[in-house]
């Protein structure tokens, strides 16, 4: 349940804390006075959108806090949104900025989340029943939404979900299989006319990079042969080459080698050198006699580049691998094309399989929602009655339409109402009234409470369009609803108000030149009598609404004993 809520910077509303307590609370207030901010903070705490406008007049930034008590609360959506399983008190604050890089900041104990997180993990812990949610009990698809929501078959509808899927992925593989299939006449023609050219060629990997080096090489055959030649010229084969130095060296000083011993060594080291030379002129005469200087090779090798060029230039490639890769692409899908018709009879073969399981996974969810919607109507028509609408019946359309496939079934579904007794019952939209909506509304919920209860409902004039007998009606039930969860309602009728375990009252007054918003826990019966006399009359001091709310308190606390 909500604990402690504060709001700052709301529009009117400056700064505004509020303790709540279990049971029914109720807001009261004259029109104007805040109590739409109020709800506002309440569902901007839970994620919903707010505009940036609503920073009141002169602040930077609006901040709502709220302290949510999660102990008999636990849900697998709050355990994925905090990672861990949550805490006793869990709290919740957000900041709407008018500067900054981070407008919008929302910390769920501490740690950052996103917006839409929190509002899908909020409604384990809130249900907000407001004007809106009124037009949307009007619109026939939110209608399966609803039932599904009481009917609490879970695993019946992920199956559906995961068939329908499934069944979808395989008729669009199908689909592309079958229209690639069409084109695959002339899609083989352009793929053995690809493949022909490539394999033609021959193309060995990393060759067009090993040819250009070859090239390189034969374009200066002509200067590396002087240069070999030369070495060895000045080696071996000149007149006065090294070697023949290197003898002659090696000649005189080993005559005089037996009158200096110290000479051993250096004579030793020249005739290691000669044979390391005579080694070096062997290693260039053997690379001088591979050296091919051949102009007709050279000619030959820049044809085979051209023809790589040309090759990559056709079909969009960089290097030769690139179309080694294109060639094995091509060759894997002309035998993918070549056994499309095989391919496809097994797609279209799973693609039944998928809907066979779909079918039989949506008519199990149908006989769910039928059986969903008989106790539906039933328990709808008991709490319509309890609300003032004895002759109200209920009623749940539903056609299981074989051929119509969605992820929520093959059921056209839709809520029938008649609002007395011998009519009978038309699509919602059609017949019901803005009073009845209301009713119509609250007692979903209180159907909703007793199959997948939240700890907090709050409901935004839930009693519009009616009043008196009704009124107390709608009071006695949000009561009873109230004995489990805590109920929060914003009223403008005192038969309501008298029910409540918490009353609190919102008014708006200038000070220092500004409108500023105050909230007000009522704390004795006779604050909130003044309270609810001041709703019944509008005079202030009225002697008779004074007694007319008393009658009230004491009619509602009779009630609530009995319930």
């Amino acid at each position: 349940m909500l604990n402690f809520l504060a709001i700052s910077n709301l529009a009117v509303i400056s700064r505004l804390e509020l303790e709540l307590e279990p049971g029914l609370t109720v807001i009261t207030g004259e029109t104007g006075a805040g109590k739409s901010m109020l709800l506002a903070g309440l569902t901007a705490l839970m994620g919903d959108r707010i505009d940036p406008e609503m920073v009141r007049d002169g602040a930077d930034q609006l901040v709502v806090e709220g302290l949510f008590d999660s102990r008999a609360w636990k849900s697998e959506a709050l355990v994925d949104l905090l990672e861990e399983e949550p805490a006793d008190e869990i709290i919740v604050r957000r900041t709407i900025s008018l500067s900054g890089t981070r407008r919008d900041r929302l910390l769920i104990n501490g740690r950052l989340i996103g917006r839409a997180r929190l509002y899908e993990a909020a409604a384990d812990l809130v249900s907000i029943a407001s004007q809106h949610e009124y037009v949307g009990l009007l619109k026939k698809a939110r209608h399966v939404h609803l039932l599904d929501a009481c009917g609490g078959y879970h695993k019946e509808l992920k199956a559906v979900q995961e068939t329908h899927e499934e069944h979808q992925r395989l008729t669009r593989a199908a689909q592309e299989l079958a229209a690639r299939a069409a084109a695959s006449s002339e899609r083989l023609e352009l793929l053995d006319l690809t493949i022909t050219r490539l394999e033609e060629a021959a193309i060995e990997p990393g060759e067009e990079d090993a040819i250009l080096k070859q090239i390189d090489r034969l374009a200066h055959a002509v200067e590396i042969t002087r240069a070999l030649q030369a070495a060895v010229d000045l080696l071996y084969e000149s007149d006065r080459s090294l070697l023949g130095d290197l003898d002659f060296l090696t000649r005189q000083l080993g005559a005089v080698q037996q009158y200096e011993a110290a000479l051993q060594g250096p004579v030793e080291r020249i005739a290691n050198s000669r044979a390391d030379l005579e080694d070096l002129v062997d290693e260039l005469r053997t690379i001088l006699g591979r050296l091919d200087v051949d102009p007709n090779r050279l000619d030959h090798l820049q044809e085979r580049v051209a023809q790589l060029q040309k090759l990559k230039r056709r079909y969009g490639d960089e290097t030769t691998d690139q179309l080694l890769q294109r060639l094995e692409a091509a060759r894997n899908e002309r035998a993918e094309l070549a056994d499309a018709d095989t391919s496809l009879a097994r797609l279209r073969q799973a693609e039944a399989g998928a809907w066979a399981t779909y079918q039989e996974a949506a008519r199990k969810l149908h006989q769910l929602r039928r059986k969903t919607g008989d106790s539906l109507c039933k328990a709808l028509q008991q709490t319509l009655t309890e609300l003032a609408m004895p002759g109200a019946s209920f009623a749940v359309d539903i056609e299981f339409d074989a051929a119509r496939a969605t992820r929520l079934g093959s059921d056209r579904l839709e809520f029938l109402f008649s609002a007395n007794t011998g009519q009978a019952p038309r699509p919602l939209h059609k017949v019901a009234s803005g009073g009845e909506l209301s009713r119509i509304l609250l007692a979903f919920k209180a159907v909703l409470a007793a199959a997948d209860p939240v700890p907090t409902y709050i409901f935004d004039e839930i009693d519009a369009g009616v009043g008196g007998r009704t009124a107390l009606a709608v009071g006695r039930l949000l009561a009873r609803l109230a004995h489990g969860q805590q109920v929060i309602c914003i009223t403008h009728t005192a038969q309501l108000a008298a029910f409540a375990d918490q009353h609190i009252v919102v008014t708006k007054e200038e000070r220092e030149g500004e409108t500023v918003t105050t909230v007000t826990s009522l704390a004795t019966s006779e604050a909130r009598a003044q309270e609810l006399a001041r709703m019944l009359s509008g005079i202030d001091g009225s002697t008779t609404a004074m007694e007319n709310a008393r009658e009230l308190l004491a009619a509602a606390a009779t009630s609530k004993l009995h319930q």
